[in-house]
């Protein structure tokens, strides 16, 4: 599971942490990193690709980025519309 908190940034915030995490990837997701030293072997290469596994970017920092601005957005959107029924 990839997790990323903003607050109790502390290694000796560990208690505190299950409370402040959210997960990157939404459940059931999985990310497979595969590293190698040259090219991806073929047989590799054949057996990803038979099963639908393809390369994809994933940046974990770029998706809490991302999570962040998107929590911003939706905090300044809820201001707006409470500041609008007033």
């Amino acid at each position: 599971n990839i997790e990323w908190r903003r607050s109790g940034l502390s290694l000796l915030a560990e208690a505190q942490r299950g409370q402040q995490n959210r997960r990157i990837l939404s459940d059931g997701a999985i990310l497979m990193e595969i590293k190698t030293a040259e090219a991806v072997p073929l047989w590799l290469t054949a057996i990803l690709s038979e099963l639908g596994i393809f390369k994809t970017p994933f940046s974990k920092y770029g998706s809490a980025v991302r999570m962040h601005l998107a929590d911003g957005e939706a905090e300044e959107s809820a201001c707006g519309l409470c500041l609008a029924a007033h």
